[in-house]
């Protein structure tokens, strides 16, 4: 035993050892590194099969790399897990290439087999990807990705992820950004662009802009072949992924090697590495809402769209990538444009750029909810919409990332942390409060507002109230509620060991070795194949199945609740344990609150563990939306009430009219307190013309302001082209307006500078503008040596002879040098 805890103590010194450098790459937020010499491929001669055949029998690669005072060896086999099988990537119109996802891979270190994890990329000769040991986390990436003279030294740096300084995402001195105030004491970073309050109000203008113009014209053939299946297996979401010109030459240039082949191999390790780093947060979240879940969510890329500088010269593409090849988008503008598509056949289509935004976004995305007639997020349709005067089909399932902030490239930590914090807002989740975010133990959580370290226990996952947000939006999306569309898809056809999920025989799924933190299951990957995903001798049931087995693999009693209850949210009260089974009893109705229970905060009814009830239901009457008899245009008036227009209305059959319930007489047991009778934000008011912000005020959804549209029509592209034709072709004429301005500007400095004041001494003093005043009296003659003496203030003008010249210098008027006026 000593030996064992002395091998391993020299183990974890030997990789401590490795970070060396400081240099170069500091502004990258990499503090410290090592230069790999050299990666050798040693998968031919492959004398490591027989020391560890136990682990693996069949690599499909062996890299060691080569450091200074270490080599470390990587066991690998090919990956594509989060690839769908048909996954392509798109040139120009209409070139299509498979993907060759034999660059991809995944493994462990020879020295840990049984506490590391490898995941990445091999191409050009270079290693890009991520070593996990037990408490430590490396990332190893081409040096021409960061430093093109480092390249010289060798062909990847090693280095961990505690010293990746973090802060200068959230440093006003470090990376510019926009500082916007939260409170009197908190200014905050938009590292994510919904932070901005007037980007986020804009988007939800558009979103709720959209849901007036939904066309239920599109055809969903492809989802509705997809609706047939079990809808609990149904747990994979497929993404359309577009690369747009200026991060296709940001790589193409730097570890593309000025290479198409090597480019795109770089990419597509840079998008695995991305959604690989998601899915560890995503697929260990169980989605609950009203007695229903979702687990085991995973994302697969379906589509990588590549568009160069050479499509944007094309006629043929379409007006959304048209206007992406624009140089100078904002973060906001950029993904409208990007969302004017049609994106019905993907769960969720996401742009990555190399853009550097001037307010210092990283990630900006359309918010997923489940009120009414408000879209964004996960899964949703295409409308019809008119932007900048032009009508496009919008679909707002769409996020956009970008890898450039401050003219510099960010960190692939910082990449992975944005892309997984934008995907929470795709599915529902807003910016943690201070209530939920806070944690001085364990960190803030992925949807904290300000960028996180990625390294403490919290970073990777989701608080209480993220939770609460994301539920409804991902179950309404499984049972196709709210008018959603169930767009996930079947991961597998087939179950496999070590995804978690048990599935067909497996007893248990606990994961890989790597991630394995049940001590009732085996993991996948283990010394025994044979083992994997089965029970461990006297264990009963295995936590991965079900929150009603416990840590000691036996079966909870029926005491031990396995759903709690969320007050006012929640049709379904707390569930407790059968004690015969480890899953937990949701849909027993025994748990669900009685019909027409008050939920979603007092704005509907509970019917049979579903918050879907109308309130009005409970006077025999339905809901309506409540207006101003006789105004057409409430909104565009002064003197409405804007709060009475978000009161939730009961139609009156009698009198044939919508009547606000806050002066209907409602049961005793109904409660008006918090949001009741109030229609929660982002619910349409006004008819369609408007929507209920926080406050439960009606606002106008107005499309861009007068301010707006005069600089788009100064400043739009076509006004800057013509500018420029005219200059090339009458360059003479804009030398000679140039040289006359500056000339006019001349002339008038040269006149106006003798009645400028000046505070230099030995400046003429400045003339006065105003005119000859008449005397009313006697006045005292001035001295035929100063030219002008001040009366009544504090300085006077003396003359000082020197030079043969007169110099007028200021001096304090004390008792010796005031003129005496007593004679006048």
């Amino acid at each position: 035993m000593t030996w064992w805890i002395i091998h391993r103590f020299l183990l974890t010194i030997s990789w401590f050892s490795l970070i060396v450098n400081t240099d170069y790459l500091s502004s990258y937020g990499i503090k410290s590194y090592r230069i790999i010499r050299a990666i050798h491929d040693e998968t031919k001669t492959n004398f490591y099969r027989q020391k560890r055949s136990n682990i693996e029998d069949n690599p499909h690669r062996i890299l060691t790399l080569e450091l200074d005072h270490k080599n470390i060896t990587l066991i690998l086999k090919n990956t594509n897990e989060f690839f769908s099988t048909d996954a392509d990537i798109q040139f120009g119109s209409s070139t299509f290439l498979p993907i060759n996802s034999t660059i991809l891979y995944e493994g462990y270190v020879l020295d840990h087999p049984e506490t590391s994890y490898v995941t990445g990329g091999f191409y050009s000769n270079w290693f890009d990807g991520i070593i996990k040991l037990s408490n430590e986390t490396w990332y190893i990436e081409p040096t021409r990705k960061y430093n093109i003279s480092l390249s010289n030294d060798g062909p990847s740096i090693i280095y961990n992820a505690l010293d990746i300084d973090m802060t200068k995402y959230n440093s006003n001195e470090a990376f510019r950004y926009k500082r916007y105030v939260m409170n009197e004491n908190e200014t905050l970073s938009s590292f994510c662009g919904l932070n901005d309050n007037k980007i986020r109000e804009k988007m939800q203008k558009e979103s709720e802009y959209s849901s007036k113009n939904h066309d239920n014209d599109f055809d969903y053939n492809s989802r509705s072949k997809r609706q047939t299946m079990n809808n609990t297996e149904r747990t994979c979401c497929y993404i359309y992924i577009r690369i747009d010109p200026t991060l296709w030459n940001l790589v193409y240039n730097n570890e593309g090697l000025n290479e198409k082949e090597a480019t795109i191999h770089a990419l597509v390790t840079f998008l695995y590495r991305v959604v690989t780093a998601a899915n560890t947060v995503y697929r260990s979240v169980k989605f609950q809402s009203n007695g229903d879940f979702l687990y085991r969510f995973t994302l697969r890329i379906k589509r990588i769209r590549i568009l160069t500088m050479d499509d944007c010269k094309q006629k043929n593409i379409s007006l959304s990538e048209t206007n992406i090849c624009r140089s100078y988008l904002d973060s906001n503008v950029l993904l409208t444009w990007h969302s004017a598509e049609n994106f019905a056949e993907y769960c969720l289509a996401y742009l990555f750029t190399a853009r550097d935004f001037g307010d210092g976004t990283l990630g900006l995305a359309w918010m997923g909810s489940t009120a009414l007639n408000t879209r964004g997020g996960i899964c949703e349709k295409p409308a019809k919409d008119i932007y900048d005067g032009q009508r496009i089909i919008k679909t707002l399932n769409t996020g956009m990332i970008t890898i450039i902030n401050h003219n510099t490239r960010i960190s692939a930590l910082m990449a992975e942390l944005t892309f997984a914090h934008e995907i929470g807002h795709s599915l529902g989740a807003e910016h943690d409060d201070d209530k939920c975010g806070e944690d001085a133990i364990y960190g803030h959580y992925l949807m904290y507002r300000r960028a996180t370290t990625g390294l403490e226990e919290n970073n990777n996952k989701f608080s209480n109230c993220s939770m609460e947000q994301m539920g409804p939006v991902v179950i309404s999306i499984k049972n196709q509620l709210l008018g959603k569309i169930n767009c996930l898809t079947e991961c597998s056809q087939t179950g496999y060991c070590g995804n978690r999920n048990v599935e067909d025989d497996e007893e248990c799924d606990c994961g890989f070795m790597s991630e394995c933190t049940d001590n009732c299951c085996y993991p996948a990957g283990g010394p025994d194949a044979k083992l994997s995903c089965k029970l461990k001798p006297s264990a009963k049931c295995s936590p991965s199945k079900g929150p009603c087995c416990s840590d000691q693999c036996t079966f909870h009693s029926t005491t031990h609740i396995c759903h709690k209850d969320k007050t006012s949210q929640d049709c379904i009260g707390d569930v407790r344990c059968d004690g015969i089974q480890a899953t937990c009893p949701l849909n027993d109705t025994q748990f669900f609150k009685p019909i027409d229970t008050p939920c979603n905060q007092n704005t509907a009814l509970c019917d049979r563990g579903e918050c879907n009830k109308s309130i009005c239901t409970l006077i025999g009457k339905t809901e309506c939306t409540l207006t101003i008899p006789n105004v057409v245009e409430p909104l565009r008036q002064r003197g409405i009430d804007r709060e009475y227009l978000c009161h939730i209305g009961c139609f009156e059959t009698r009198t044939n009219s919508c009547i606000d319930t806050h002066t209907l007489q409602m049961p005793n047991n109904y409660s008006r307190n918090g949001f009741g009778y109030i229609h929660r934000p982002g619910h349409a008011c006004a008819g369609t013309a408007g929507y209920c912000d926080v406050f439960g005020k009606c606002r106008a959804v107005d499309a861009e302001g007068p301010l707006t549209r005069l600089k788009n029509m100064l400043l739009n592209d076509e006004n800057i082209r013509t500018l420029t034709e005219l200059t090339h072709d009458y360059w003479w004429a804009f030398v000679l307006c140039t040289l006359g301005l500056l000339g006019f500007m001349s002339i008038f400095v040269k006149i106006c500078s003798v009645h400028t004041p000046s505070s230099n001494p030995h400046m003429i003093p400045a003339r006065p503008l105003s005119l000859r005043r008449r005397s009313h009296g006697l006045q005292a003659p001035r001295s035929s040596h100063s030219p002008l003496t001040l009366i009544g203030t504090e300085l006077a003008t003396v003359p000082v002879q020197k030079s043969r010249s007169n110099v007028y210098v200021h001096e304090p008027l004390t008792s010796d040098n005031k003129i005496n006026t007593s004679g006048l």
